[in-house]
């Protein structure tokens, strides 16, 4: 339960102290601070700044010029960090991908690869790039529906290739939500890239 400051003044009472140590709890502590850092970026006068302060963070944790990180992009990645995320300062590592494409010789682009039979790998990347040519005129679980049945593999086997393509790892947002917040020439991009890099095997 979160108080405000003036609620925890009005319900202090020195009744309720005990003679026992106080116990620290990192990992409550952790939890308010992400209840906070959602609060904050869903109230106008707090998430200008807070977006600012992540904008910094990812700027120095990426290498990247400050002026290059928009803060749409920002604001984009904290929203779909989520409670995967406790301070500002790690929202590069938590969504890398939201800041440029992914590396797809990795470890963790290899785990989400293995999740999906080899003989699928380029029919299912075919039938994305050719259902992106043109405009995505359904809502995203109904476009890779449509491309599941194009391709003749399961839906989920189309989730985690696009997982594949747009992340490089095995985790992360849910599809639907990271395919509305990325661009669609950097989706098209992304899976032209996976291709590359799968034919290139």
């Amino acid at each position: 339960e979160l108080f405000t400051l003036r609620q925890l003044e009005q319900s202090f009472s020195l009744a309720g102290l005990s003679r026992s140590k106080s116990v620290v709890s990192r990992e409550r502590l952790d939890w308010l601070n992400r209840q906070h850092l959602r609060a904050a970026l869903a109230d106008p006068d707090k998430s200008a700044g807070l977006i600012q302060q992540a904008r910094a963070e990812v700027a120095a944790a990426s290498g990247l010029e400050t002026a290059s990180v928009r803060p749409e992009t920002v604001a984009t990645a904290l929203r779909l960090a989520g409670d995967r995320l406790t301070f500002t300062k790690d929202l590069y590592n938590a969504v890398p991908f939201m800041f440029g494409d992914p590396a797809l010789d990795t470890t963790a682009a290899e785990q989400a690869l293995i999740l999906v039979p080899h003989e699928f790998h380029i029919p299912i990347l075919d039938a994305l790039e050719h259902a992106l040519a043109s405009e995505v005129s359904e809502s995203w679980i109904g476009f890779a529906k449509s491309v599941a049945a194009a391709a003749q593999v399961p839906t989920k086997h189309v989730m985690m290739m696009l997982r594949f393509a747009l992340t490089g790892e095995r985790f992360g947002p849910k599809i639907p939500e990271l395919l509305d917040a990325l661009p669609v020439d950097s989706i098209k991009r992304r899976i032209r890239s996976a291709k590359a890099e799968i034919e290139s095997r």
